[in-house]
Parts: C-alpha cells; structure tokens; sequence
C-alpha cells in the first residue's frame, strides 16, 4: 500500500489539495471588519463591512449580511445582527442585545433574554 503523500502550500503539485475545496471561495468571504480573537466568519455577502464576525470567540456559520459583536456568540441565515454574548441566532433577521439569549425562525426582534440562564423568581404574594 503507498504511503500518501502531504501537501503543503507552496508545493508544485498541490492539484489535490485545490481540487478537494467545494465551492469558490469569492472575494466577500474576505472583505469585513478585522475578526475578532479567534472567531471564524464562513458568509461570503456583506452590504456593508460591519458585517463580520468582529466578537471575540464568535462565529458565522453561513449566510449573508450577518453581524456577530457579542463573545463566544454564533449564527447562521440571514441578516442577523448580535450584541449580546454567549448568545445564537438562526433564521432569518434577529436582533440580539442581551447575553445568553436565542432567536430562531424569522424576525424575532424582540430576542433580549429570550431565553435567559438563570431566570428569576416570580415573588409570591399569597406566601408572604
């Protein structure tokens, strides 16, 4: 059996490490603010350069016209945009401002401690 072979860039033949990437990588997968520390931005259209990955430890998966500026925050879809830490959105167009939060399906804009960590006790009058 032969050993296969490593590549690394600069090599001459690297026809099997370009033919193994699906897609085309196009110039918006590029373009954006700088990225955070550690954060990964996969969508490829921006309308404006804001629309990055620009939180520490965040992430966009797919998509495009998303923004992530909250810590350890992620999304995939469409127009997303995300202030909030440790919080994630799929779909289409949410708008996350508190830490911890979640949006799924379409235009939840209303995504602030839309599903909090730690929820607080409701008070009980009839116990007092």
């Amino acid at each position: 059996m032969e050993t296969p072979k490593l590549y690394t860039l600069g090599e001459e033949d690297t026809a099997p490490v370009v033919n193994g990437v699906q897609g085309t990588l196009n110039t918006g997968a590029f373009e954006g603010d700088p990225r955070g520390l550690n954060s990964t931005d996969l969508q490829f259209l921006r309308q404006n350069s804001g629309q990055a990955a620009t939180g520490d430890n965040s992430f966009i998966a797919a998509g495009e016209n998303n923004q992530v500026m909250g810590h350890h925050s992620a999304c995939f879809g469409l127009g997303h945009y995300i202030q909030g830490s440790y919080a994630h959105a799929t779909g289409v167009g949410h708008v996350i401002s508190g830490d911890a939060s979640a949006a799924e399906g379409d235009s939840n804009t209303r995504a602030v401690l839309a599903f909090p960590s730690r929820p607080k006790p409701i008070p009980n009058p009839d116990l007092n």
